[in-house]
């Protein structure tokens, strides 16, 4: 949520749980987070599916912010959560 918000300025994002099956049941203390922007309809896993191009460049962006401050916070010595 940090990481959508830092990059898009969005204070007013919810977290929302689905029930999908994820890598992230495997593996402790994991959390998985989709690509989905909250009021966009890509009829995901329809025969109709699509993602459009500017979605995947804002994710990347949103994904390596991510993956920065999970380093930064692993780097700080912290014990994970």
């Amino acid at each position: 949520m940090l990481s959508n918000n830092t990059c898009y300025n969005l204070t007013h994002l919810q977290r929302e749980a689905i029930g999908g099956g994820t890598y992230a049941r495997e593996s402790k203390n994991s959390v998985a987070f989709g690509a989905q922007f909250p009021g966009r309809d890509y009829r995901m896993h329809g025969d109709d599916e699509f993602f459009p191009l500017s979605d995947f460049y804002d994710n990347m962006q949103i994904y390596a912010h991510a993956i920065y401050d999970l380093s930064e916070y692993l780097r700080s010595g912290k014990k994970p959560l």
